[in-house]
C-alpha cells in the first residue's frame, strides 16, 4: 500500500510540475548610456551672471533652441537681459528681459507652456515667444490670486502640455502644496499634497501624463532622497524606490528631466543618476559630466530636453569660469 502512495506522489508530482508552472523570466533591460560632446559655443552676447535661469523651448518645436535669463538686480549693468542660443547655428540673439526675474529670496524656475515660458515668484509672469515681450500679473489679481501667491516663492515648476497646465510644487516656507494654473481659461487650482513637508520645491520632471518629483529641502539646507510620483489623471502620489543620493536643487534652474522612459537627475555627489520608469528600478551606472564647480562647491548647471525632438538628447548648460555659456550634449 505504501508503494502505492508513493507511485501515485511522484506521478501527480511529474504532471503538477509542467512548465506552465515555472516562472517567467524577467526580461533583461539594459542600462542606458550616453556619449558626452562639448559643444563650441560662440561669445555669446553678454556673460552669464551669478544667478542665471535658462529653458529650452519645448512649445512644438523641434529646434534647439535656449533662452538664457540673467538676473536683474546684477550689478553689472551689461550683463542684464535675455538671450536666445540656436545650437544649429551658434548663434545668440537679443530678448526681452523681465525685471520680475531677479535674485531675490523668492526665485523658482522657468517651465514651458502656452506658447512661451512662465516665471513666478513674488509675481506672475510669462513671455510670449511670438511676440517677444513680458506679462506680469500682480498679487491679488484674478490671474494670481492671493490664495496662490501665499508662500509661491522657490516652489518648483514644470507642465503638462497634453492638458495645458502648469504645476507648482512647494514653497519658500516649509509645506506640502501643489497648485496648478490651467492655460486655457487662466484658472488656479490645488492638486493633491506632497507626500513630504519641504522647504523650496524638489527636482521636477514629466512625461506626457505624470509627474516626477525628487527631494526637497527638510532643513538647514539638507536635500531628501524621497522620490514620488503624481498620477495627474487620479490626483494620485505614487512612492517610488529612494534615490542613491539627494538631487542638486537650484533656485533657478532645473536638475532633473525626462527622456527615453528614464529621469536623469544631478546629485549632489555631482554625478548623473538614471531611473528606469518600466522598471522602477536605478541604474547602477552613473554619468560624470565633469563640470565645473562654483565658489560654493555646487555644479553651476542647468538639464534639458526637447520632447518634440526625435534625436533622443539631452543638455547640459553650464557657466564657464570665464563666465560664457558652456554646453553638453548627450546621446
Amino acid at each position: 500500500m505504501k508503494k502505492t502512495i508513493l507511485l501515485f506522489a511522484i506521478i501527480f508530482s511529474l504532471f503538477s510540475c509542467s512548465k506552465d508552472d515555472e516562472p517567467t523570466p524577467v526580461p533583461v533591460v539594459p542600462e542606458l548610456t550616453f556619449t558626452k560632446t562639448e559643444k563650441i559655443v560662440t561669445a555669446p552676447i553678454r556673460n552669464i551672471s551669478s544667478f542665471w535661469w535658462a529653458i529650452m523651448d519645448k512649445n512644438g518645436s523641434t529646434e534647439e533652441l535656449f533662452y538664457i535669463h540673467n538676473h536683474d538686480n546684477t550689478a553689472t549693468v551689461t550683463e542684464k537681459g535675455m538671450m536666445e542660443y540656436n545650437l544649429a547655428t551658434n548663434t545668440f540673439t537679443d530678448k526681452a528681459k523681465s525685471s520680475n526675474v531677479v535674485a531675490a529670496g523668492y526665485m523658482s524656475n522657468f517651465t514651458d507652456g502656452n506658447g512661451g515660458f512662465y516665471y513666478i515668484s513674488n509675481e506672475f509672469n510669462f513671455y510670449n515667444k511670438t511676440t517677444n515681450s513680458w506679462t506680469s500679473y500682480a498679487a491679488g489679481s484674478p490671474e494670481f490670486p492671493n490664495s496662490v501667491y501665499a508662500n509661491h516663492g522657490e516652489s518648483k515648476g514644470c507642465t503638462i502640455r497634453s492638458v495645458g497646465k502648469v504645476f507648482y510644487i512647494g514653497g519658500r516656507t516649509a509645506c506640502k502644496t501643489v497648485k496648478y494654473f490651467n492655460w486655457t481659461n487662466n484658472t488656479w487650482n490645488f492638486a493633491a499634497d506632497y507626500p513630504l513637508t519641504i522647504s523650496g520645491g524638489p527636482a521636477v520632471a514629466t512625461d506626457t501624463k505624470d509627474i516626477y518629483a525628487l527631494g526637497g529641502y527638510l532643513g538647514s539646507s539638507v536635500s531628501s532622497k524621497k522620490f514620488y510620483k503624481l498620477d495627474v489623471a487620479t490626483n494620485t502620489w505614487i512612492t517610488l524606490p529612494e534615490a542613491p543620493v539627494a538631487p542638486m536643487l537650484n533656485d533657478e534652474r532645473n536638475s532633473i528631466i525626462y527622456l527615453k522612459k528614464r529621469i536623469i537627475f544631478l546629485g549632489e555627489d555631482k554625478l548623473l543618476h538614471i531611473f528606469n520608469t518600466e522598471t522602477n528600478t536605478w541604474q547602477t551606472n552613473t554619468i560624470d559630466p565633469a563640470i565645473p564647480v562654483n565658489v560654493s562647491g555646487w555644479v553651476d548647471a542647468h538639464l534639458d530636453t526637447n520632447p518634440n525632438a526625435t534625436t533622443g538628447k539631452f543638455y547640459i548648460l553650464y557657466r564657464k569660469a570665464n563666465s560664457t555659456l558652456g554646453i553638453q550634449e548627450y546621446q
